[in-house]
Order: C-alpha cells, then structure tokens, then sequence
C-alpha cells in the first residue's frame, strides 16, 4: 500500500517494476515472450499503467480492483494489442467501478484484445473470491507476446 498517491509517484513505481521483472528474466534466462502484470487494487493501478506504458513488454496484464488513472490525453490504441482481463465488483467502495467499466467500453469499441470479469458482489474483497473462482491463471499463461 501507499500512503499518497500521483501520476509522478505511480510512475516511478511501475519503471521498478519493470526494471525488476527485467533483471529477474535476465538472470532467471526466462522467456521473454512470457512476462505477465497483473495486480490488485493499488497494484491494479500500476498494472494499468505498466500496461499502457509498456504494452510491447508485457504479454498481458491483469488489473484487479483497480483503476486506469485519467490522463489529460489516452491514447487507447497503446492499449489495443495487449491482452487485457479487467476484474471488479460493482459494489467496490474504495475504487470506483466506473472507470474500469469506461475503459472496457471504450477499448471493446476499438476491437482490443479484453475480457471483464464484473462481479456484483463482494466489494473491494472480491479478490479473495476472484482469484479461487475464476480461470485467469489459464488465460494469463496463454498469452504470449509471439501470439500477437
């Protein structure tokens, strides 16, 4: 968790991470193809924007309960090739659904490659349910970034 927030501050931590997964695969001799994002609430947030930011990295990316920070200017086609599976639950009180639900629409508008899981129940804990439910470790394994 963090105790502030900002786009600069967002910023820095999604380059970590990537550094990170970078220097992981690297030593670890991983396949490249097959470097996935995923994260729940705060971490949804930077899956989101590592995502965007990223999208030619990352085989696919999974955001949680989070939300895609509004910038003055999306260009949504950065996010139109990476695989995308969005979960939320439209009773979540700590972030809103709505953003999430905006942004599956407007990327399904311009054939991106997403799913949504949208749930009605569970608030901001629906992860706890979602991850014992739902088959997204079949879908994020399927994803590779020589099947685009």
């Amino acid at each position: 968790q963090i105790p502030f927030s900002g786009n600069i501050i967002q910023y820095n931590f999604i380059e970590a991470i990537k550094q990170l997964s970078e220097y992981i695969a690297k030593e670890t001799k991983a396949d490249k193809n097959r470097i996935y994002i995923l994260g729940t609430s705060f971490g949804a947030h930077n899956t989101w924007s590592s995502a965007y930011n990223y999208s030619d990295y990352y085989a696919c990316a999974m955001p949680v309960m989070g939300r895609m920070y509004s910038e003055d200017k999306i260009d949504y086609n950065k996010l139109k090739d990476i695989p995308l599976l969005i979960a939320h639950a439209s009773n979540d009180k700590v972030v809103d659904v709505s953003r999430d639900d905006e942004m599956f629409e407007i990327l399904k508008g311009i054939s991106a490659n997403i799913r949504y899981v949208r749930w009605d129940k569970y608030g901001h804990r629906m992860a706890r349910k979602f991850y014992k439910r739902e088959n997204w470790d079949e879908w994020m394994f399927s994803q590779s970034l020589d099947k685009r």
